[in-house]
């Protein structure tokens, strides 16, 4: 059931960006949140290797569930960024939570400076956006951090720890193409794409949860 669950999101989220570029806008509308429906379908099958663990992912998936109605919604970009940003959090605790050991002060180096990288290009001009923008960033910055130091602490093995750390990755990525459509204008190529990394990386996240 699980196997079947992970194919009907990869192929609803094919669905969803299909009918993105067709300009089928009813059908996107319809095929966004059931693809993230499914993927939370998918986590709630696993056999999680802890419940706190897997409590903290399902509710990350739920809030995600709610930014992307919100952002669904004309002018609700901003509690879009809310649910967001709540998502993250509950990832980071996760992660954290199941870390054996402090994580590597040096493998946050690289998060910090593609963080710093992203901010600074996509800021606002409004300072209160600036603000909540620059907590996203951090939120985005600590959660690839911590994913990847529980892969570290695995010795970089193939597990449940690596799929959250390339959920984590793609998620960061979504994210940093979705600030720069917002504050620095779109193109053509930047709703699939977004959607292309999204839907993946919450798969992936949502994987970690097998034991």
């Amino acid at each position: 059931m699980t196997t079947f669950l992970a194919v009907a999101v990869l192929v609803s989220a094919a669905a969803c960006i299909g009918a993105h570029v067709a300009a089928r806008p009813k059908l996107y509308l319809l095929l966004k949140p059931a693809t993230m429906v499914l993927v939370i379908a998918f986590a709630l099958l696993l056999e999680p290797q802890s419940i706190m663990y897997r409590n903290w992912i399902v509710a990350g998936l739920l809030l995600s569930l709610a930014g992307d109605v919100f952002l669904m919604l004309r002018d609700r970009f901003l509690q879009g960024l809310v649910a967001f940003l709540s998502a993250h959090w509950c990832y980071i605790t996760a992660f954290a939570g199941s870390l054996d050991d402090p994580p590597s002060l040096p493998l946050l180096l690289p998060f910090l400076v593609t963080g710093a990288a992203v901010f600074l290009f996509v800021r606002p001009g409004n300072r209160p956006l600036q603000i909540a923008v620059a907590a996203y960033v951090v939120s985005i910055t600590l959660m690839g951090w911590l994913a990847m130091a529980r892969w570290q602490e695995t010795g970089f093995a193939a597990g449940p720890a690596q799929l959250a750390a390339a959920g984590a990755i793609l998620f960061a990525i979504s994210d940093a193409v979705l600030g720069t459509r917002h504050f620095r204008g779109d193109w053509p190529t930047a709703q699939p794409l977004i959607l292309g990394t999204y839907f993946p990386g919450q798969l992936l996240i949502a994987a970690s949860l097998a034991a």
